[in-house]
């Protein structure tokens, strides 16, 4: 036995080439690796970027010990770096595998990609229900059009009703909730359920299993888990029309998900493998069931383009669990975020500890928490230490680089849940204690819960099976200074995994049109009363049942994740749908009447693309404009969805500057991240530096970058840095960027309103205002001299430099008051006021029934990102002749909102940018001398 393991060891390592190292970024199967599925394909990423057409299955060469060579399907993924191999039949129970890359694959420069060899051995355990004999390298099927079922006044009988205690000016938007049976009380069904501030069910829909994470999307779509490995895309109207389904033999987990605004996703699986623990630990079961993890990102195809797994980075020992148990959950992954490099974090339960994981070579970068903690934890709780936090659940990343956690707290003494904010520094390895929030009295749930930080600086805390108890809360909104903002509950018995709450940005409703027992060559016009689709078809041919339908459905969106063979359009915000009921096929002649499709500007130029559901690629159709009638005009033998997309035409162009903004104040004891906007297609950048405008002095110089940001982990003090980017794609390399310029400078506070003589008012709102490089929580005081009269905000964090400032009643009349600003990090920094402000008794405005406005004010908009639209809200203190204009990156006026004259007063306006591309644009407020600008940033 000892002679074969030895011919084992020597066999695998004997095909590890050194190339591996030198040469490729990431390889999956992990080189030498165990207990891979029978189903797992290959991964290789040589780091650059391939030439699609090099790309052959014949330089694979894949051969099991058992079940010998391996025929399959190659593919290149849409990042364009990763290459792929799908074997047709799965490999043999323990069998060793060994791969080989032979010459011929080169980049998009013609260099060579080195060749490269290992082996992996696939797990004993043979899947339970035997494979097809060809893998789809894309398993998840989208479902069918499914009817929508609306709420009505009258809930259903097993509806499970909401309540709320506790009402305090909560924040705006509407609470998204899965119930879930948690045993004791009546049944109920299984519900996903948007509700209101006093628990008003606003829309629900009822499934068939109990559902979790249901949420808002990047794509502005929701989306849930339901157990059994499927992840579930809904639309708006809570209406099933995608899943997302793990590859290589794995059965999703529903824990988490992620859908990335790239149209990636990323997954959760859990893996039981055989082992014998005895060999691990002191009386450890020979015959336990150990139950690994397995993160996969998935592409837009839905092919596997990354696979991550504890069994290759993390010892079994790690946990906290007792490892001498028959069956052994020893991580349990119950959280994904990505970081704000691109790098995953990951909640491990069991562990009690977050990775971070490296994106591109699937390596842990760091840990935090657990047996092997990286970090040095400041201002935490001491006697919960050396486990600060245990078992926690959930992980979100805060717009300020912070991150908050749901800590269920299973090793405190005694328990207790909480909800936990830590401010990370990654460099240094600190993790400092920012916020939490510990119900009063203590709440200790054993598994599940959640933390969301909301736009109006709240935060939602789901206490999710604690829930199911008489007298304890599902959900708790608190303020930013921990005070109750509202508390809601579910029946006894029910609880909801997480609880999340979002600005409720509804798409307008579909219009859909049924032809009834349609027949060969007779021409139909799918409007009626009620709803225009303004489709009308000719069946110029048509096998199909006596009773058979055509249903047409029009949305006022941009279809969900669109997929191309070749550079997409740009894409109008508006598509259809035709399907059937008893067609077996037509050929139909399809007339778009534009009156209905405003979002199509441009008809002239102007094609339809069609696909045959939900996930597919979209195939352009020959499109004729007939200007005469106003419509577009194609032939198709198609069921499915049709859009409308102007063909782009490929140019280089130069990037915008983003970040640092021009004559920006940077900290220089910090890295500054540079960051520029992308127009078009873009392929790889290039950066320089240099310390005059002219670049003949040039600090950095670097060429091939992939992303649209780099840092510079050391400046120099007090000093001007320039700065400019360039892209290159397949017509070649853009001129450079305008050049962009900032100034080093040590850490400061500077007070800029209010900074003197200013006279503020009873329950008036002001913007107190700063400037500051240190991007950090600050207190903000209000003093009379050298005494604290109030503290205004405690340990706040504004992007902008601001805060919205409503003065009580509670203060004083007085003309000596003066602001204080103080780094909540850096105690030694602050600043006041220069000179003192007055404040005075409430004047009433103009009009009466307002308090008045008594300076101008650019409030940033909200939400923000939004899709897609958004408030923005300003205030004018004389009338005044104002502007409100949007611009995109390269300075372009997209839009005016506002160009009147104004009475004094607070305004709001809503802007949509539902015919605008995602990006990031500016809005300007111009009225009388004051003018300001601020960023906002579109995702669809």
């Amino acid at each position: 036995m000892k002679n074969n393991v030895l011919f084992l060891f020597l066999f695998v390592t004997a095909y590890l080439s050194p190339a591996f190292a030198a040469d490729f970024q990431y390889l999956s199967p992990v080189p030498n690796s165990t207990l891979n599925s029978r189903q797992t394909n290959i991964i290789v990423r040589p780091g650059a970027v391939i030439d699609n057409a090099s790309i052959k299955a014949s330089l694979f060469s894949v051969q099991g010990s058992l079940s010998g060579t391996h025929a399959g399907d190659t593919y290149l993924s849409d990042d364009e770096r990763t290459i792929l191999f799908q074997p047709f039949v799965p490999f043999e129970p323990g069998e060793i595998v060994t791969v080989h890359l032979a010459p011929g694959i080169t980049t998009t420069h013609g260099e060579p990609v080195g060749t490269v060899k290992f082996a992996f051995t696939v797990s004993p355990v043979r899947d339970a229900g035997e494979p097809s004999a060809k893998i789809d390298a894309a398993p998840s099927q989208p479902l069918k059009f499914v009817t929508l079922k609306k709420s009505t006044d009258t809930l259903p009988s097993d509806f499970p009703t909401l309540s709320v205690t506790n009402s305090d000016h909560p924040s705006e938007g509407r609470f998204f909730i899965a119930n879930k049976p948690a045993g004791g009380g009546a049944s109920y069904g299984s519900y996903v359920i948007i509700a209101d501030n006093q628990g008003n069910a606003v829309k629900y829909m009822k499934f068939s299993k109990a559902e979790s994470n249901f949420r808002i999307l990047p794509s502005g779509e929701y989306g849930i888990s339901e157990g059994g490995g499927l992840n579930i895309i809904l639309d708006t109207n809570l209406v099933p029309i995608d899943t997302l389904q793990c590859g290589n033999g794995y059965t999703a987990d529903s824990h988490d998900f992620l859908v990335l605004p790239n149209g990636h996703a990323l997954l959760f699986a859990a893996d039981r493998e055989p082992v014998d623990m005895s060999k691990i630990v002191p009386g450890g079961n020979p015959d336990a069931t150990v139950i690994g993890s397995i993160i996969q990102e998935l592409d837009a195809s839905k092919h596997v383009i990354f696979q991550w797994r504890s069994w290759d980075e993390i010892p079994i020992t790690d946990s906290y669990l007792d490892l001498t148990a028959k069956t052994i959950d020893y991580v349990h992954q119950n959280a994904l975020e990505v970081d704000t490099d691109g790098n995953f974090l990951v909640s491990m339960r069991h562990t009690s500890n977050i990775y971070k994981i490296d994106r591109k070579t699937g390596k842990i970068i760091w840990t935090l928490g657990g047996k092997k903690n990286d970090f040095t934890f400041i201002n935490d709780h001491e006697e919960n230490a050396p486990t600060y936090f245990s078992f926690q659940h959930d992980i979100h990343l805060l717009h300020n680089g912070n991150i908050t956690l749901f800590d269920n707290g299973d090793l405190h003494v005694p328990e207790y849940s909480r909800g936990v904010e830590y401010q990370l520094d990654q460099k240094n390895k600190t993790a400092t204690m920012v916020w939490e929030y510990r119900h009063n009295p203590d709440i200790y749930t054993s598994s599940g819960g959640s933390v969301q930080r909301l736009p109006n600086g709240n935060t939602v805390i789901g206490w999710s099976r604690a829930g199911a108890t008489v007298g304890i809360p599902m959900l708790t909104e608190v303020h930013p200074d921990n005070v109750l903002a509202l508390e809601m509950y579910l029946p006894q018995g029910q609880f909801s995994y997480r609880s999340f709450k979002f600005p409720l940005a509804e798409r307008t409703p579909h219009d859909s049109v049924i032809a009834m027992e349609v027949l060969d060559g007779n021409t139909y016009e799918f409007n009626n009363s009620t709803d225009s689709t303004g489709i009308t078809i000719k069946f110029t041919q048509l096998t199909a049942d006596q009773y058979a339908n055509a249903i047409v459905t029009r949305s006022n969106v941009s279809p969900p994740h669109p997929n191309f063979l070749n550079d997409a359009p740009i894409m109008a915000t508006q598509y259809f749908t035709i399907q059937q009921q008893l067609i077996t096929a037509y050929t139909g002649e399809v007339h778009v009447d534009l009156h209905q499709y405003s979002s199509i500007v441009h008809p002239g130029q102007t094609v339809v693309y069609g696909r045959p559901e939900f996930g597919e690629i979209f195939s352009a159709l020959p499109t004729n404009f007939d200007s005469v009638k106003n419509e577009l005009v194609f032939t198709t033998s198609d069921f499915g969805e049709f859009a409308f997309g102007v063909p782009q035409v490929i140019e280089a162009n130069a990037p915008g500057i983003i970040a640092p903004m021009k004559n920006e104040i940077v900290n220089s004891e910090m890295p500054v991240q540079l960051s520029w906007g992308i127009r078009g297609i873009a392929q790889s950048f290039r950066l320089q530096t240099a310390f005059d405008s002219s670049f003949l002095h040039v600090v950095v110089d670097t060429s091939g970058l992939t992303s649209p940001s780099l840092t510079l982990d050391a400046v120099q003090n007090d000093t001007v840095y320039y700065w400019r980017v360039n892209v290159s794609n397949s017509v070649g390399t853009s001129d450079w960027s305008p050049i962009g310029a900032f100034k080093t400078s040590l850490p400061f506070i500077s007070v800029a309103f209010p900074n003197g003589g200013e006279r503020f008012y009873y329950d008036s709102s002001y913007v107190i205002r700063w400037n500051s490089n240190l991007h950090d929580t600050v207190n903000i005081y209000l003093m009379n001299g050298t005494d604290t009269t109030a503290v205004i905000a405690k340990k706040f964090f504004s992007r902008t430099n601001t805060f919205a400032w409503k003065i009580p009643g509670t203060i004083e009349i007085d003309s000596t008051y003066s602001v204080r600003i103080v780094s909540a990090t850096h105690m030694n920094l602050m600043d006041a006021s220069d000179l003192p402000f007055t404040v005075d008794q409430s004047v009433t405005s103009v009009g009466g029934g307002g308090s008045a406005v008594r300076s101008y004010a650019l409030d940033q908009n909200y939400p923000n990102p939004f899709n897609p639209t958004t408030t923005i809200r300003y205030s004018i203190p004389v009338s005044s002749r104002v502007q409100l204009e949007i611009f995109d990156l390269l300075g372009r006026k997209v839009a005016t909102m506002v160009d009147n004259v104004q009475q004094a007063g607070e305004h709001t306006v809503v802007f949509s940018a539902s015919s605008l591309p995602s990006g990031i644009y500016f809005y300007r407020l111009s009225a009388g001398s004051f003018s300001q600008i601020r960023r906002m940033v579109l995702i669809k």
